[in-house]
Order: structure tokens, then sequence, then C-alpha cells
């Protein structure tokens, strides 16, 4: 949290968080949605399994958990801020 605030850290880039992320990877060539089914991807070849349960802590905006949730059933995302 920031001493200016009672609010975790993250709620200041909340808004404006898909286009930093999608900044932060153009150098890759690719959207943050590859890099999202890419995890989805490595969970799989780890052997977990569509009704395993998945928690994503510190979610933020949730998009991972969005692109988690077709693959696998019981998915869960948590993020202390607002």
């Amino acid at each position: 949290m920031t001493e200016s605030s009672n609010k975790p850290q993250f709620d200041q880039y909340a808004t404006d968080y898909e286009a930093m992320h999608a900044a932060s990877v153009s150098a890759s060539g690719e959207s943050t949605v590859y890099f999202a089914d890419y995890k989805v991807g490595v969970l799989q070849r780890m052997g977990v399994q569509p009704g395993d349960s998945i928690l994503d802590f510190g979610c933020g905006i949730g998009n991972l958990v969005e692109r988690l949730f077709p693959a696998f059933e019981n998915v869960h995302g948590f993020d202390p801020s607002t």
C-alpha cells in the first residue's frame, strides 16, 4: 500500500493496466493474449487437468483468469485491489 492512500498500489494502475501491459510486450510482436494463452499451455503441459482447481493470486484485472476459464473448470482469481 502507498503512504498516500489505504488502497493497494495496483489500484493506481488498474484502469490503464491493459494498455501498459500491451506496451511492455510490444517488442515481442505478440499480444497480451498470446502470453496468457502460453501460460495456459504451460499448465496443461505440466499436467494440470480441466477439473483441477486453479487460483490466480494477484490476478489484477483478471485477464489471465479469462483465458484460464475455457481450458479449466474451477478457476478463481483473487487480488487485494478493488
